[in-house]
């Protein structure tokens, strides 16, 4: 009762001072997707609450949320939705849309898919879009056959905090962070136009969850964190074990897009049964300190990548064989010539008409003019290259190549801030002028060996100098953490625990609470928000509709 009186006093505070009522609204369903859509749809305001009661729900449709909501189960895993949901369109049990004004909520329910579906579907099995603020909390993801768990597919700088992920069908990420639409702007450049902001608010966080992926050599990716389309995020005080985060290089899931903007890593500790090598980023910046390894040692520290070095992804931006407006290159052409033989399953070129200094080329770029393929030298011989790409080039005897070496690469790892690029064809097409924003990493321990864990130069990073684009054991300076918890992660409920090995399959009834039904008075207080989220007015974007791609490695493709 003293907790309610208090929520009253603020709201007719508020009330009095701004002159309009903050007293939401919550609504009792019956825990079936088709009554939650209805109260949504037909009484639901923004600040309003849906409850779904205790019980067990298969569900066959998914929710299509619009407005600054509560979806709220009974907590604890004592609400369970199955995904059942056909699989003749788009799989999720919720989309969110928000604008900026709105806070949208999804706390306490047990999404799985044990005793559901086992057909994979791309994407996200929760999806938020817009450029709201929105929590994620409380909730219990497993045996989901979804592209990830959750998926971030816009600027939305909010927070996931207290959910436990384990036991995935398939492959999938728990997180993809998209913010294609970040400032207004498509493709995610408006991420790439300003300063990442370290230690802000504009980033989606993560933090005090527990993830369980699946054992696995550095091909691992069940229960990886993702991003893409200048996605930005915060990865902090959580458990982990089996899994990695990571960053999509620019073109590589869709060649116009933007790669990962920025992340930041702290705080966790990961476990590991097997070697696996840490992805770290391919594009933009990342920090990470106060990370704790134990298990298995690692193969690898942080990877640092840059796949454009190796691969050509097409329009608009291309491989980078030093002649892409978007990067900085060397003007020479070093070397060119007709090929006198090719063999594409070894990677080899060979002009015998050429008498080279071995492994002269080493670190250079080798490109097909006619259709602007590449890929990066690792060697040669007085006249056969050899040289590493995504996958076979089929070059033939009689085609032209060129041999010339680009300087700095257009989002490569440590650079950040730049010219905005606009429209289909990136345009303007020149360097954007990319300031220098290094990695750093600091006390990131392997706790059995006591061996700090460090950045590594990955496929590509020929043009990256440790000093300049990157730092180890180094704190970055004039950075402090972003407060913690989050502003948003306010209340104390209790965290699901890991599901145990299932001995039966659950029912798929409905423990029903009839009709939707308004409790009387409010019990939600005025949503928190950081003090610099952006209000910008929300503009169409021609994003294309995401589509999940597995998390690229060396042996079958680079991010």
């Amino acid at each position: 009762m003293v907790k309610f009186q208090t929520l009253c006093r603020s709201a007719i505070a508020i009330l009095i001072g701004n002159g309009a009522s903050v007293v939401a609204t919550v609504y009792d369903s019956d825990g079936s997707s088709t009554n939650v859509q209805y109260i949504h749809d037909a009484v639901a305001q923004n600040g309003d609450t849906i409850t779904l009661p205790a019980g067990t729900f298969s569900w066959s449709t998914h929710i299509i949320m619009t407005k600054g909501i509560t979806l709220q189960g009974a907590g604890s895993d004592q609400t369970v939705l199955i995904d059942n949901i056909s699989r003749s369109g788009e799989v999720y049990f919720i989309q969110s849309t928000t604008t900026a004004t709105q806070f949208v909520r999804v706390t306490g329910i047990h999404f799985t898919g044990l005793g559901g579906s086992t057909q994979p579907a791309s994407n996200g099995a929760l999806r938020f879009g817009g450029n709201g603020l929105a929590r994620i909390d409380h909730c219990h993801f497993d045996y989901l056959h979804n592209g990830a768990n959750v998926g971030i597919y816009g600027p939305i700088f909010g927070v996931a905090d207290h959910n436990v992920m384990d036991n995935f069908g398939v492959q999938g990420f728990s997180f993809q962070i998209w913010m294609a639409s970040y400032a207004g702007a498509d493709y995610g450049d408006g991420a790439w136009a300003e300063a990442a902001g370290f230690g802000g608010p504009k980033f989606f966080f993560i933090e005090d969850n527990t993830i369980r992926g699946k054992p696995g050599g550095n091909n691992m990716i069940t229960g990886d964190v993702d991003a893409f389309y200048g996605g930005k995020y915060v990865f902090r005080h959580n458990h982990c074990w089996d899994m990695v985060t990571l960053g999509h290089s620019t073109g590589s899931n869709q060649p116009r897009g933007r790669g990962t903007r920025a992340y930041e890593l702290y705080n966790n500790d990961f476990h590991y049964a097997n070697p696996v090598a840490l992805d770290g980023i391919s594009s933009g910046t990342m920090i990470a300190h106060d990370n704790t390894f134990d298990g298995a040692m690692l193969e690898r520290g942080f990877g640092l990548q840059v796949y454009r070095a190796l691969w050509s992804y097409g329009a608009p931006f291309y491989g980078a064989d030093g002649t892409s407006p978007y990067d900085v290159n060397d003007p020479q052409l070093y070397e060119s010539g007709t090929l006198t033989g090719a063999n594409n399953g070894a990677f080899t070129l060979t002009d015998t008409s050429k008498n080279w200094t071995p492994n002269q080329w080493s670190g250079y770029a080798v490109s097909r003019p006619s259709d602007q393929i590449m890929g990066l030298i690792l060697g040669n011989t007085n006249n056969t290259i050899s040289y590493v790409a995504w996958r076979e080039l089929n070059w033939v005897t009689g085609n032209r190549y060129e041999i010339r070496k680009p300087l700095t690469i257009m989002d490569q790892p440590g650079r950040g801030k730049g010219d905005l690029l606009t429209g289909t064809n990136a345009l303007p097409a020149a360097w954007p002028h990319q300031e220098l924003e290094p990695c750093y990493q600091w006390n990131n321990i392997h706790t059995p060996s006591g061996a700090h864990i460090n950045f590594s130069l990955g496929f590509g990073s020929k043009t990256l100098q440790e000093g300049r684009d990157y730092f180890n054991n180094t704190p970055m300076p004039g950075y402090t953490p972003y407060v913690y918890p989050h502003p948003l992660a306010t209340d104390a409920s209790p965290t699901p625990s890991p599901s145990p090995q299932p001995t039966s399959t659950p029912s798929a009834t409905a423990t029903a609470t009839p009709s939707a039904t308004a409790t009387a008075t409010a019990t939600a207080t005025p949503t928190p928000r950081p003090s610099s989220t952006p209000t910008a007015t929300p503009r169409p974007t021609a994003t294309p509709r995401p589509r999940h791609t597995p998390r690229p490695h060396p042996s079958h493709g680079p991010e």
